[in-house]
């Protein structure tokens, strides 16, 4: 029970974190400046949305256009983890083109399923009346 509650609790903090990390990016670099949607607006969605982002935020701390801190060591960690994990399930599993796009755009999907999973917990939790639904009716 509690791991599962650990990642409940995990989705309810990060998904609202992203989001704001997204959408506060976007409005100051872009929507601010009168930039709603051009080439680099979507090269910005683009980069948050797939493995890309992570490839250039790596180039660019590694080339000191980034600060290099805890976040950065981090994120670099669990992105390395995150492609090892899913090659060495790829090497075991039948390898396809459809599987690298998968890979590429795990991100979306991660939140998605985190959405799924989270919210109707809380809905429930909230709501106060919690019964089990699969027991049987006497």
């Amino acid at each position: 029970m509690g791991t599962q509650f650990y990642w409940y609790l995990h989705c309810a903090i990060y998904i609202p974190l992203i989001l704001f990390s997204m959408f506060s990016g976007y409005f100051v670099y872009f929507a601010d400046k009168g930039n709603f949607l051009n080439f680099d607006v979507l090269k910005y969605f683009f980069s948050w949305l797939s493995a890309y982002g992570m490839v250039e935020y790596t180039y660019r701390t590694i080339t000191n256009f980034y600060l290099m801190d805890l976040y950065f060591i981090a994120a670099f960690t669990l992105f390395v983890l995150y492609i090892f994990y899913t090659f060495m399930m790829l090497v075991r599993f039948k390898f396809n083109a459809l599987n690298l796009v998968a890979l590429f755009f795990y991100f979306p999907y991660s939140i998605f399923v985190s959405v799924i999973q989270t919210f109707p917990a809380f809905y429930d939790i909230l709501k106060g009346k919690v019964y089990n639904r699969w027991e049987k009716v006497k």
